[in-house]
């Protein structure tokens, strides 16, 4: 029966984080992210070796031993459940890689109710699901080295809310790199893998596990953690001491989704504009929802044309003449510039702060008045007397003078007087008239 099942596991990359980025001083630098789920996935050397020992000796100490199961947590495991204790998994490393990449596969999928019976599929207390990850981590053993597998694990493991992978979780809960935890960090994040909604350790207000009373409960898992590193030969006594008698301390580092960073650089409206493009934009997806998994789970690099220099001064100027609010007056005022020949925007600003919230006071909107409503939720302007440069332009291109005279009295042209170069112009009679129904001489 074992060998009749499934043993092919499809590996898809998990959700990665895209990254936007402008121009400063001719280097591209990130000014936002999407994502559905905060990682960054690293190598093997990108992940320091105590916070590697203590995720082994915590949840899996044979693993470089054994083969693709733990033989002897799965007969412990297998003894509970006989003597009718609650149903354990006794799962090695490479089985609960097998989980993490299931559950992912869930998630991926766009359909809500279909993701939702996925995971509840995939992560069933029953003997029928256990063997079949048992089953498909033989294979996964057969196909990658142990470091390879344990490298997976730590970029695809989830640390609590959006958090997933060791680097993530380590830029998050402490402000530092996977490859510089030190021993109480390290065992503080491996404590948080056993469970990440109850041991998090970024709800300080919470009852039960939160700054009052220290983290109660993620303490008393790291502190185990801690103790199976010593008895495990991976930490001395002494640095197991010094660890248990450090307190638990988060220094919260949270990286935000979307366009709120990229305000800060006066970049908020053209984020939100490049963010429009991608999603209206059938070359990254078929459908909205495929396009939005590109832009949130694709890890996509995007490049722009956007100068911050340029930027920053193009702010200044319209701040200098236009106020955010005036009394009286729903003021609304926008400003962009594009290469010559090209059509590459350069700086691309407005009179008011970029705030997505629902709390957005006057002088703020998500708003973009540089764009119509598909591209930031404009509905435009009258280009009013602005067309009288350009009309008159064309009047002197076409060989009059300014001090010619016309007749402004006919009001009705037929379409047939136009004519585009994009092909044949038609509709009714064009009745020509001010926006105020004054001054039609």
């Amino acid at each position: 029966m074992f060998n009749g099942l499934p043993d092919y596991l499809k590996i898809q990359p998990p959700a990665q984080v895209s990254t936007l980025y402008a121009q400063r001083a001719g280097t591209q630098v990130p000014i936002a992210s999407f994502f559905a789920q905060d990682r960054t996935d690293v190598s093997w050397s990108g992940t320091d070796e105590m916070l590697k020992s203590a995720v082994l000796a915590a949840e899996d100490p044979r693993f470089f031993e054994e083969g693709p199961i733990d033989v002897v947590g799965t007969i412990r495991a297998a003894a509970a459940n006989a003597a009718g204790h609650q149903l354990e998994g006794g799962s090695s490393i490479t089985q609960q890689y097998v989980k993490n990449v299931l559950v992912q596969q869930c998630d991926a999928l766009t359909d809500a109710r279909a993701s939702k019976n996925c995971y509840q599929q995939v992560t069933a207390t029953t003997l029928q699901r256990k063997t079949q990850e048992l089953r498909y981590a033989g294979e996964v053993s057969k196909q990658y080295s142990k470091d390879q597998i344990l490298t997976a694990y730590l970029n695809l493991v989830g640390f609590g809310g959006n958090i997933y992978g060791a680097q993530a979780a380590a830029e998050y809960y402490f402000g530092v790199s996977a490859d510089a935890v030190s021993l109480p960090q390290a065992a503080t994040l491996a404590a948080i893998i056993n469970s990440p909604s109850d041991l998090r350790i970024d709800q300080p207000g919470n009852a039960a596990n939160g700054a009052a009373n220290h983290y109660a409960r993620t303490l008393a898992r790291r502190n185990y953690v801690l103790d199976r590193m010593y008895v495990n030969h991976r930490i001395t006594a002494g640095q197991r001491a010094a660890a248990k008698a450090t307190t638990i301390q988060p220094h919260l580092t949270a990286a935000t989704s979307g366009c709120t960073a990229a305000a800060a650089v006066d970049a908020g409206f053209f984020c939100e504009y490049v963010k429009d493009e991608l999603l209206n934009d059938p070359a990254f997806g078929k459908t909205a929802t495929d396009r939005w998994a590109a832009l949130n789970r694709g890890g996509l690099q995007i490049y722009t044309t956007l100068k911050l220099g340029l930027q920053q001064q193009a702010q200044q100027a319209l701040d200098a003449y236009i106020p955010s609010t005036k009394p009286g007056m729903h003021l609304g005022a926008s400003n962009i510039s594009v290469e010559p020949g090209t059509g590459h925007i350069e700086t691309m600003v407005e009179n008011k702060s970029f705030d997505e919230s629902s709390q957005a006071g006057p002088g703020a909107t998500a708003v973009n008045f540089n764009t119509d409503s598909a591209y930031g939720g404009s509905q435009g302007f009258q280009t009013g007397s602005a067309f009288k440069a350009f009309t008159i332009a064309a009047w002197l291109e076409a060989g009059h003078t300014l001090s010619e005279m016309i007749d402004a009295s006919h009001h009705t042209f037929p379409m047939s007087d136009f004519h585009s170069s994009c092909g044949p112009v038609s509709g009714p009679p064009w009745q020509v008239s001010n926006d105020e129904d004054r001054h039609r001489g």
